[in-house]
């Protein structure tokens, strides 16, 4: 699943592909890792690192865009454990922001819904 999302008066919205200055990749299939490649230029290779499986932290830098990769807790509703962990790679590349989760993370969710945390972000940034 794909998510198009701007920043608008501090929030979080939807928007079209070619606008956004986020894009949010949970579980994506073979087109969609394409289609992620096409519109940023990220490697396909690098945008499938998170589902390879839990890979520990790692930092790096390719050509055009930074990778942040990191394990991010979940509600383990499945097994014995409260919860377990899943791999999210994080791109950084002019402006734009991609993420690429094996499973949708609670984390980034409440980052979206959260205006508060966004408003306080822009404001360092800017």
């Amino acid at each position: 699943m794909i998510e198009y999302l701007k920043i608008f008066d501090g929030q979080f919205r939807s928007s079209q592909a070619d606008d956004a200055d986020w894009i949010r990749a949970s579980s994506p299939d073979e087109e969609e890792i394409r289609h992620i490649s096409d519109l940023t230029g990220i490697d396909e290779f690098d945008l499938r690192l998170p589902m390879k499986r839990n890979r520990g932290s790692a930092y790096t830098s390719e050509d055009g865009y930074n990778i942040l990769l990191l394990d991010a807790p979940y509600d383990n509703k499945e097994g014995n454990s409260m919860y377990n962990t899943s791999s999210i790679a994080i791109f950084h590349m002019d402006g734009k922001l991609v993420t690429v989760s094996q499973k949708k993370s609670d984390i980034l969710t409440d980052f979206i819904e959260n205006p508060r945390r966004i408003s306080h972000l822009t404001d360092r940034w800017t």
